[in-house]
């Protein structure tokens, strides 16, 4: 295309209406310096024989269909075809293109009437006016039909709304660029939001108030329009109270302050209560009242009844949620105004981003073009960032606090909704005006917390109304490739600011994040999001057609639960005993408490999967994209949170590829295997999963046929959305005419076996483990899962044979799908308690164990999980433990630069009331306040080291557990506690040990998906859920082999010995405070002046040189406790009790100490009064350490971290011929 004419720059890319030779020679010099951007067009054309292009070339190239392209100045598309009109006369092919030209001029013109007026109308709403092409795809609605139209289909105006107000998707795609449509998309926002509003209750109006209006399927949207005119009239009340007319009215939103002044009520005086607070009150003038008002009740809506408690949403959840929402708002404005004046949009059409550098920093020679293409990604993204000069104010947690706590008060003061009821007694209907919203305090989890509940009539009518008013663009997928990531906060989405990482508000990773990408260390992974977010995706509409029905029915089936579940009478048997047995009303509490759990669990459920479908039916008939980023570790995951390829087994179901190939014959031999796989059929060999599908051909045709009517055989299967859609395409392909050429856009799937054991397995090199997880070739598929359940139930007989009562109970009761989920999880961080509840539930499934053997069962069965698992993976436990013992030994270090100020003395509290625990030490005559008291170490407070390390493909992972800071915010609705990550806190030594195995699994795992996404890159479609690729079947074979070689290529490397020479190297001169110095060892202390000295080893002492360096981590874990311990060790300590009380079922880890707390001195106790034994020993476990008692020796991490275990014999190169490898 024009590679080579854009290198040359404005002076040759500039075309002119005046392009005639003669034009050219008229152009007076008025008009040039009017015009500076006018060039001659022959000029362009005179390079198009050197370049060999033709005029197709220029007509195709992306550049021409920019609004505002920076090449062609402020020229625009209908301009770029005068001039292509005036030059191309005479032009050879000219008359092949004259007619297209012509007609393309045509729309433009059209197009540029719409452009004009919503330039001129920049506080109005967009058009409503419509093109007469790309129509979306009208459908019927997932919910029942409309009252005006006699029952007829109610047509969605989702995302048809938004097209009719954006010129985005009204047009051709080659006549606006992608670009542009996706732009305008994403500056919707709200207002398409709003507009829908508006339409929804225009169509209300027609069919009038009716008493029965529960009955129609847009009442929500009504009573949420009235109340966001309400919402934004109140806020305006309070906002500009205070101000005169005419200084409204010269503000932004002033002309909407005075006319909505003008048609309003008085609000019962509310504005006049509310104090304006000078912290937020800047903030709330950023974003119009009407925005505001509707950002409110959306995200209110979206997140009640799946937050945490029944029918409602935690208040801190509710508070900040919406305090973010109006800051991505307001953030979306200011990108939304200086977004026209970043010149590089049409560069980011045609930038390439599979660049890769070796490890030196030097283009790889066997494809020099990368070098090329990571220079243009470097220079756009410096472009950015010195284009972006806007000044935004920082909104903290206490702000997003403050800001929404406001306006959900304020939305809770106007919210209102109408409720009829006959009445029990004289059966009159009555009519009550209720709160849509309240606020309360319930205890979740023995915690009293504030909790926001809807009115029963509104959450009734979540789960089944349309809930397409909620579908915001910044949460949708793309309806254009996401934009290529160009640094570590630029990228995915054209206006809405994303991170590339998701980092849980932790400043220290943001830093680490930022430092690599300015440093040019993450272009490896800025290609591998890239890679994942080009791949097209359309919605199945026949998938689609079936959950509607399904829904619209109101029945439960496939994962869907039934409809109205909330309203219907409790029906739960009443146990014998129940006015006099305390036991039996207990029983009884229970299955009600179950009943009610499973109801508000459906509901939930039910809402989310309307949400879903809004979406998918919102997307019909479009080809959309995935914009991705990572979490912490590296993993990768689409950023629409809702409706994609890593959600559930129907949101699968309901996805295809963008682009239809070929099957072939391999392909249709993987779409067989594939239903077999989707069916449950996973674990006999390929050839016997293909024969399962011929054999089964006869209920394939049947579900595919007639998936409600006919015998549902899909409704068996293991993922049963993805197994009906597997057996739509199989049946079309195995009827036409050629199965091979049959065009299939369904993925098809490869698993990895356990993937985190695989590459424990592949980093010890471990031989047995390698043969269990499918590292090493075989006939048949290794079973990992029925592998331990076989050790496991062999133990289980022999303790049978003893007499053992757990043993006796569970003997032929251990399946494999009993151990699954402990085994899979193991290796991703499962603590024992966490192991046991998930044997707990699965036994519970079985229904074959009485209740009050349960949890003696669990706990016996998960020991011998856990202790056969490291039977089966002993080179597992090694690098487990050597990464849980690394991790321990820094997160407990100084760094060097901080020892003198550990050394000094803490701050005793300040005067007033004494902390509970020092209150304890003087209740029990340990402290005197009225005498000099040993100043608190500060020790403790200065280990603030986290786990840092770097993955093969540079991007450096910041564990984020801290202990957290956590201070009270004061706002209208509620007191907060918000942790605030600008304050600076300790790490969290037990969380840092126990995470980082699993953490630095999961950072390996996602490195081989990023090697494998890069190898795929323009050679085959390729998308992933963490451990799970795929692909067209087509294609499975290559994407099979490049899985392979990533894996081959990823751990061939000497990985751990890389990882213990980073930590040597950036933990060096760290130091570890102990008690006791390991013989052989350096240490250093302070002298009698306070300095630092280091003590040589030949200056041990007798009592230090009995200690090896193995006791300084046994020193340390003794100090965490054993919840710290190695996963596999852990369960040596867990004593078997079939007591069931309340403790027993909390964590049996936490030792007597943790609870301490608890016995300490009140706030209003005396303490005068003589110490109690709880007071005594509450000051001994809880004792403050003194600069007396600290340690005060430190030996350094580089002397005891320990070696990296030894590697085993297991070849990498067996994996090439493992056909299960991935399967």
């Amino acid at each position: 295309m024009f590679k080579g004419l854009v290198a040359s720059g404005p002076s040759i890319y500039n075309p002119s209406p005046l392009s005639t030779p003669k034009a050219k020679e008229e152009i007076s010099l008025t008009t040039r310096k009017n015009q500076p951007w006018l060039k001659p067009l022959t000029t362009l054309l005179d390079q198009v024989e050197q370049h060999q292009l033709r005029l197709k070339d220029i007509l195709n190239d992306p550049i021409w269909h920019v609004e505002l392209p920076s090449y062609l100045g402020k020229v625009s598309p209908l301009q770029v075809l005068n001039a292509l009109v005036e030059t191309g006369k005479g032009q050879e092919e000219w008359k092949a293109w004259e007619e297209e030209i012509e007609e393309l001029r045509s729309e433009f013109k059209k197009i540029e009437t719409k452009l004009s007026q919503r330039h001129t109308s920049s506080n109005s709403t967009h058009s409503t006016t419509t093109t007469t092409f790309n129509e979306p795809v009208e459908i019927e609605p997932t919910t029942r039909t409309s009252a005006e139209s006699g029952g007829a289909p109610d047509v969605s105006v989702s995302l048809k709304t938004l097209r009719t107000n954006l010129l985005t998707l009204a047009v051709p795609d080659g006549v606006v660029s992608a670009a542009n449509r996706q732009q305008l998309l994403e500056e919707s926002s709200y207002d398409a939001a709003r507009q829908l509003y508006i339409h929804e209750r225009e169509q209300l109006a027609k069919v009038g108030k009716d008493k029965e209006r529960g009955l129609q399927s847009n009442w929500l949207q009504g009573v949420m329009f009235e109340w966001t005119k309400a919402l934004e009239a109140a806020l305006n009340e309070q906002f500009y109270s205070g101000r005169s007319t005419t200084q409204a009215n010269r503000s932004k939103k002033g002309k909407k302050v005075a006319a909505i002044r003008s048609d309003t009520t008085s609000f019962g005086g509310f504005s006049n209560t509310w104090n304006k607070d000078p912290d937020i009150d800047p903030f709330l003038k950023l974003v119009p009242t009407d925005k505001m008002a509707l950002i409110t009740i959306v995200e209110l809506l979206r997140h009640c009844g799946n937050a945490g408690v029944a029918e409602g949403m935690k208040a801190a959840r509710g508070i900040l949620e919406v305090g973010r929402a109006i800051e991505h708002e307001y953030h979306a404005q200011v990108l939304q105004q200086s977004f026209p004046r970043k010149h590089f949009l049409q560069e980011l059409e045609q930038i390439q981003t599979y660049g890769k550098l070796n490890s030196q920093g030097e283009v790889i020679e066997a494809q020099p073009t990368r070098a090329i293409e990571i220079f243009w990604r470097r220079e756009l993204a410096k472009r950015e960032k010195s284009g972006d000069t806007s000044w935004r104010p920082a909104w903290t947690r206490s702000i997003h606090a403050k800001v929404g706590s406001l306006l959900i008060t304020t939305l809770m003061q106007v919210a209102q909704v109408e409720r009829t009821a006959k009445h029990p007694i004289t059966g009159k209907i009555v009519t009550e005006v209720q709160p849509a919203f309240s606020h309360s305090y319930q205890y979740v989890r023995g915690k009293r917390v504030g909790v926001i509940k809807v009115n029963p009539a509104i959450a009734s009518r979540i789960d089944t109304d349309p809930l397409r008013i909620t579908l915001h663009p910044r949460f949708l997928p793309m309806v254009v490739k996401p934009k290529p990531w160009l640094s570590y906060n630029s990228g995915a989405y054209l206006i809405h600011s994303t991170q590339m990482m998701r980092t849980k508000d932790s400043d220290e990773q943001v830093q680490y994040l930022k430092q690599a990408s300015e440093a040019d260390n993450l272009d490896d992974v800025f290609t591998g999001l890239d890679v994942l977010g080009s791949v097209s995706w359309v919605i199945n509409r026949p998938i689609f057609d079936v959950v509607s029905a399904v829904w619209n029915t109101g029945e439960a089936m496939g994962d869907i639960p039934a409809a109205g579940t909330l309203s219907l009478p409790i029906d739960v048997e009443k146990p014998e005993g129940l006015e006099t047995d305390l036991r039996a009303l207990d029983t009884y509490r229970r299955r009600i408490k179950k009943v009610l759990q499973d109801r508000r669990a459906a509901h939930s459920n039910r809402c989310d999967i309307n949400y879903k479908l809004e979406i998918a039916r919102a997307f019909l008939g479009e080809k959309f994209y995935f914009p991705h980023n990572l979490d912490f570790r590296g993993r990768a995951y689409p950023i629409p949170p809702n409706l994609s390829h890593i959600g559930d087994d129907m949101c699968r179901g309901l996805l295809m590829f963008g682009e239809a190939k070929p099957l072939g014959e391999r392909g249709l031999r993987w779409l067989k295997i594939h239903l077999a796989n989707t069916f449950g059929y996973d674990k006999a060999s390929f050839d016997e999963r293909e024969a399962f599908a011929m054999e089964h051909l006869e209920q394939i045709y049947d579900s595919a046929d007639r998936p409600l009517e006919g015998k549902r055989w899909w409704l068996n299967a293991e993922d049963r959305w993805q197994c009906l859609a597997t057996c739509m395409e199989l049946s079309k392909a195995l009827r036409s005419k050629n199965p091979q050429e049959y065009d299939c856009a369904l993925p098809i799937h490869q698993d990895g076996t356990c993937n985190g054991l695989q590459h424990y397995a592949a980093l010890g090199g471990d031989l047995k483990g390698a043969e269990q997880v499918n590292l090493d070739g075989g006939d048949r598929p290794a079973d990992v899962y029925s592998a331990v359940a076989n050790v496991v139930n062999e133990i289980i007989n022999r303790d049978a044979g003893d007499g053992l009562e757990q043993a006796l109970i569970l003997q032929g009761k251990v399946s494999r799908k009993v151990v699954k989920q402990t085994v899979m999880t193991t290796v991703y961080g499962v603590t024992f308690i966490g192991a046991k509840n998930q044997i707990e539930r699965q036994l519970k499934d079985r229904g074959d164990i009485s209740a009050e053997h349960l949890y003696a069962c669990s706990v016996y069965l998960g020991k011998l999980v856990l202790s056969s698992i490291s039977d089966v993976f002993k080179g597992a436990t090694a690098i487990q433990e050597w990464l849980s013992r690394s991790a321990r030994l820094i997160s407990k270090s100084i760094p060097p630069g901080r020892l003198n100020a550990a050394l000094q003395p803490d701050a005793l509290p300040k005067r007033g009331r004494p902390s509970k625990a020092l209150a304890a030490m003087q209740a029990a005559g340990m402290a005197d306040p009225s005498r000099d008291v040993d100043m608190p170490s500060r020790i403790p407070k200065e280990l603030m080291t986290s786990v840092v390390w770097t993955t093969p493909l540079g991007l450096p992972v910041v564990q984020p557990y801290r202990k957290d800071r956590k201070r009270q915010v004061t706002t209208a609705l509620q007191s907060v506690f918000i942790s605030d990550p600008a304050i600076p806190a300790e790490v969290d030594s037990r969380a840092q040990a126990t995470a980082f195995p699993p953490n630095f699994i999961h950072s390996l795992d996602a490195t081989h998906m990023m090697m494998t996404a890069l190898a795929s890159k323009d050679k085959i479609a390729f998308a992933s859920v963490h451990d799970s690729y795929w692909t067209h079947a087509c294609s499975v074979d290559e994407m099979s082999v490049m899985l392979r070689e990533a894996f081959i290529e990823l751990h061939s490397q000497d990985i751990l010995g890389k990882l213990r020479q980073e930590f040597l190297e950036r933990y060096k001169g760290h130091v570890i405070p102990v008690k006791r110095v390991p013989r052989g060892l350096r240490y250093a202390e302070p002298d009698h002046t306070g300095s630092i000295q280091i003590r040589s080893p030949e200056n041990e002492t007798e009592a230090e040189a009995t200690s090896e360096p193995t006791d300084v981590i046994t020193e340390l874990e003794a100090e965490d406790g054993p919840a710290t311990l190695p996963l596999f060790a852990q369960h040596d300590s867990i004593p078997i009790s079939n007591t069931a009380t309340a403790t027993s079922t909390k964590n049996p880890l936490k030792t007597s100490s943790q609870t301490i707390p608890l016995l300490a001195v009140e706030d209003d106790a005396d303490l005068d009064a003589p110490p109690t034994p709880e007071a005594v020993e509450a000051a001994e476990m809880w004792k403050v350490p003194t600069s007396r008692d600290a340690n005060s020796k430190f030996v350094y991490v580089a002397d005891v971290l320990p070696p990296v275990p030894e590697k085993g014999d297991f070849d990498l190169t067996k994996i090439r011929s493992s056909l299960y490898f991935f399967s």
